[in-house]
């Protein structure tokens, strides 16, 4: 998984910013797929590096647990997903939308470009993290990177749904 190559307790594999930018644009290319999809769009709802697993050597990235994925049309309001990648409007149980792809997609791109895990400052059970995020509280800013990554970034986790890109501008943007 992507989590385990950002995250691997013995020696870490070394990655590139080329490879990070890879990753990226094909998690974002997938989640636009999902979210096109016809007759029935889906939205994935656990969008995480646990979730995105690299194949041909590492080249190749791929989406897998579909567990919690739904219909776009039914706008589930269970609770489903991960704390540190979850938008608010999930956990606090509003309506919510293919939006919540994008908030998460959001903390991957932080997560992939700092090799840190998000929220790992905050500790304890999943309801801190919740609690911190409903509260407006979002990684730290990435010292030097590029600011149109920084804009795409910020504006992905944004609390408000509709000030989120679509997974299409959000692939435009990464391309």
């Amino acid at each position: 998984s992507l989590y385990n190559v950002l995250h691997s307790a013995g020696p870490q594999p070394i990655y590139t910013c080329a490879h990070a930018m890879s990753w990226l644009l094909q998690c974002a290319k997938g989640v636009e797929y999902l979210h096109g999809m016809k007759p029935k769009a889906l939205i994935h709802r656990d969008l995480k590096p646990p979730n995105l697993l690299l194949i041909m050597g590492g080249t190749v990235l791929k989406i897998c647990d579909f567990g919690t994925a739904c219909d776009i049309q039914t706008h589930m309001t269970n609770n489903k997903g991960s704390a540190a990648w979850m938008a608010p409007e999930v956990f606090e149980g509003n309506m919510y939308s293919e939006k919540c792809d994008v908030f998460s997609f959001g903390i991957i791109l932080w997560e992939v470009f700092t090799r840190r895990k998000p929220f790992d400052e905050i500790g304890g059970p999943a309801f801190r993290i919740m609690w911190a995020v409903h509260n407006g509280t979002r990684p730290p800013l990435i010292q030097n990177l590029p600011k149109p990554l920084e804009l795409l970034m910020t504006r992905c986790w944004s609390g408000n749904p509709a000030e989120r890109p679509s997974m299409t501008e959000v692939a435009r943007i990464m391309e």
